[in-house]
């Protein structure tokens, strides 16, 4: 949507960095199952709060044989969005690539927002 289509002002740059944050910070099993933990990635993160719904679920019975899934689980789709959002990087188009261009670089940064944010 902010790469690859017209622009408009339904969703900003701004927007895609805050969820990425979001996203970032949920990458814990902190934020559903005490301080401390190691990273963690799971399924159904809260898109306002950033815990993960199904941890939380898990962790609600302590008897449950998935109760400690996803420890070593990783998905794809965490890189994909550093590498073709906040990185930009991405194959051309067929009108690019008739053009000669091997490769598109456009990330999705906020040039206004300082880091601390």
């Amino acid at each position: 949507l902010l790469q690859r289509y017209p622009e408009q002002t339904h969703v900003t740059v701004r927007d895609f960095q805050d969820l990425m944050q979001i996203y970032a910070r949920g990458h814990t099993r902190s934020h559903a199952s005490g301080p401390d933990p190691p990273p963690h990635v799971d399924e159904d993160l809260h898109p306002d709060e950033g815990w993960w719904i199904t941890r939380r679920k898990l962790w609600a019975n302590e008897h449950d044989p998935l109760k400690n899934r996803g420890q070593h689980y990783f998905h794809s789709s965490h890189n994909d969005l550093v590498i073709s959002g906040l990185a930009g990087i991405s194959p051309p188009t067929t009108t690019q690539e008739a053009q000669g261009v091997l490769v598109v670089i456009k990330p999705l940064v906020d040039p206004t927002r300082r880091s601390e944010e």
